[in-house]
């Protein structure tokens, strides 16, 4: 006769001081409400400190939003996609990520983190050009953290802030141009 296993050991869920559980709380409406409060916010004060010290151009500010959507794609790439030893048609590594078939491909995939990283080089050196070394150190900042806040890391696609990112620079090139 064998030993049935021993039970798995009880998992306790967390509670707050009043007895409430707190594993469904970033569920509720008013987390969500208050969190893209929090996002807008943020975001409007960092597109606003933004627009002054661009002193007001439009094809700059696309240019840095641009360019932070790009970095935000990019960073949403998965590693296992970079440095997959297995065989390109073993999807294995990818069970768990929403990837549209255009960014698994690993040539993609390295096309894409290319441009994140010229697109950071660009937005130095345009901030150089623009301004002075401090503003170019600083000022892509409030872009890349309004795109991170607004695809957040629930938000495995890359494609979307891809997308974009891609509309905001043609969008400042056409200003640029026009």
């Amino acid at each position: 006769m064998t030993a049935l296993p021993p039970a798995p050991p009880s998992e306790t869920v967390p509670r707050s001081r009043h007895g409430r559980s707190l594993d469904g709380i970033q569920n509720t409406s008013r987390y969500k409400v208050r969190r893209a409060v929090a996002i807008l916010a943020a975001l409007g004060i960092g597109i606003g400190l933004t627009w002054i010290f661009c002193n007001g151009s439009v094809a700059y500010l696309l240019f840095l939003c641009g360019c932070a959507l790009v970095q935000v794609a990019a960073s949403k790439l998965p590693l296992s996609l970079k440095y997959n030893p297995a065989p390109p048609w073993d999807l294995t590594p990818l069970l768990g990520w929403d990837l549209p078939p255009l960014f698994m491909n690993p040539v993609v995939s390295f096309v894409v983190q290319g441009l994140a990283l010229i697109a950071f080089v660009g937005e130095f050196a345009v901030g150089l050009a623009r301004h002075s070394w401090w503003a170019a150190l600083f000022l892509w900042v409030p872009p890349l953290v309004g795109a991170s806040g607004i695809f957040d890391a629930s938000q495995r696609n890359p494609s979307l802030p891809f997308f974009l990112g891609i509309a905001a620079l043609i969008a400042a090139g056409m200003v640029i141009v026009g």
